[in-house]
């Protein structure tokens, strides 16, 4: 449907929404389900997909823009009287929660699509919506507390989109990338540097989009032209071989991290779990 908007996907599933209405998705099986109607009806809210493996479940999160005056009256957008911006948030627990529950609300302005790692959504933000002094930050919402927190990044950094953890591209050259891993093993709170050797080339400035559970790299190609279909390679550092994999930009994919690098990637894993079993009856 023209205008819905898509989550990341998470362990084989995803979710398209509009509004309020939400739809889950198995990619392998087609199956399509269609969620509980929440609260809020606003074209401007978002959806979050997340997996919780200490619960083994499932938890879509939805954060809505809501305007209102200094009596807590709802305004829209177009209203010319002052107004305050709360970011009132719902979450549902897929296939034990039959409607969506209120949370607290979210702490800064969420523009960016979420990525998931290890029972936590991700966002990466501008720095003039958060207190740090670095270039970006990360907005973090912890799925099993269903609480968000603020995390300092390094700067001039984007995140990998998939891997075995969280971790941010600090900086690159022609030939060796710097990796942030946070936490990794050391100290809660705690960004590790590791270095990247990339594979050389005076054609080509590769940057790594994500790292696969087999640990080679997807790379693209930085000064490449952006219009698709897009041109990725995936690189095994063991061996330094290479090879050129062509994507395809979905019609709902947005900017990646707003740098002109269009589309969205996600890793896909298959699984095949029927949708009746996350839907709960009233």
């Amino acid at each position: 449907m023209e205008g819905m908007g898509c989550t990341d996907t998470v362990k084989g599933l995803l979710c398209f929404y509009y509004s309020n209405y939400s739809y889950l998705c198995n990619i392998a099986t087609r199956e399509c389900r269609r969620l509980p109607v929440s609260r809020h009806e606003s074209s401007s809210c978002s959806y979050h997909l997340g997996f919780d493996p200490a619960s083994r479940l499932y938890k879509l999160l939805k954060i809505c823009p809501v305007y209102k005056d200094y009596d807590d009256n709802i305004l829209y957008p177009e209203d010319n009287s002052e107004f305050v911006l709360n970011l009132d948030c719902e979450i549902l627990t897929l296939g034990v929660d039959s409607s969506w529950r209120s949370i607290k609300p979210a702490p800064w302005e969420i523009r960016s699509r979420s990525i998931c790692f290890t029972g936590v959504l991700y966002w990466m933000e501008p720095t003039n919506l958060g207190p740090t002094n670095s270039d970006n930050h990360l907005i973090a919402f912890e799925l099993d507390h269903e609480k968000f927190q603020i995390i300092p990044t390094p700067k001039f950094c984007y995140p990998l989109q998939f891997g075995p953890g969280l971790a941010l591209v600090r900086t690159w050259s022609h030939n060796e990338a710097v990796i942030c891993y946070y936490g990794n093993g050391q100290e809660s709170g705690m960004w590790t540097e590791h270095k990247l050797d990339l594979p050389t080339s005076r054609k080509y400035r590769f940057g790594p989009v994500g790292i696969l559970p087999d640990g080679k790299v997807v790379l693209f190609d930085e000064d490449a032209d952006i219009h698709c279909p897009s041109k990725f390679y995936i690189y095994d550092p063991t061996d330094g071989n290479l090879e050129k994999t062509v994507i395809c930009k979905s019609p709902s994919s947005s900017d990646f991290m707003d740098e002109g690098i269009l589309g969205y990637k996600s890793y896909y894993e298959e699984n095949i779990i029927p949708l009746s079993c996350l839907i709960a009856r009233p």
